[in-house]
């Protein structure tokens, strides 16, 4: 039961990023296209404009729910307006994951999500999570998430859960 679980792991940490990158690629492909007839073309502003995607980079929020930790400080990473990491802390837990956002993550505008995360709870064990969700980054900073998705326990004699998580935070 264990290498089902965890080629299922492999295969979702190879395939987000890849879409994160196609979906990037072809984002600047149409960007692209659409500036080489103007008659103004910047390449400066351009490139500058395509790295940032949104104005806030990094987050951190109180994380409340049922995935490890239940209740703890989580920190998110954006390495594109796509796809971040993040990371986890709390009492006795803390987990670690990637997500990937559509459309990207933009001030003012929701956001959809999905990604993996592994998560350790001390007196249970490990798990996977994988979280379907939506998230709002407000225009001054402020950004709510909520999530829900299967909870995939490492030892075969727990069982598997649904678990959810809203985190509440600021963007810097």
């Amino acid at each position: 039961m264990k290498k089902p679980i965890i080629k299922l792991v492999v295969l979702f940490m190879v395939i987000i990023p890849l879409i994160s990158f196609a979906q990037i690629n072809d984002e600047t492909n149409s960007d692209s296209t659409s500036t080489a007839n103007a008659t103004d073309f910047d390449t400066n502003s351009l490139k500058k404009e395509k790295r940032q995607g949104t104005t806030f980079r990094n987050n951190l929020s109180i994380h409340l729910g049922a995935f490890d930790p239940w209740i703890g400080i989580y920190y998110e990473r954006l390495v594109s307006p796509y796809w971040g990491f993040d990371v986890a802390v709390g009492l006795v837990g803390g987990s670690v994951g990637t997500k990937v956002y559509y459309p990207k993550l933009s001030p003012g505008k929701i956001s959809f999500y999905t990604g993996i995360s592994e998560g350790i709870l001390l007196l249970i064990g490990s798990k996977h999570y994988i979280p379907i969700g939506l998230t709002y980054p407000g225009k001054k900073s402020l950004r709510i998430s909520l999530d829900v998705g299967p909870q995939i326990f490492h030892d075969t004699s727990e069982e598997n859960q649904i678990g959810f998580s809203l985190k509440v935070g600021k963007s810097f």
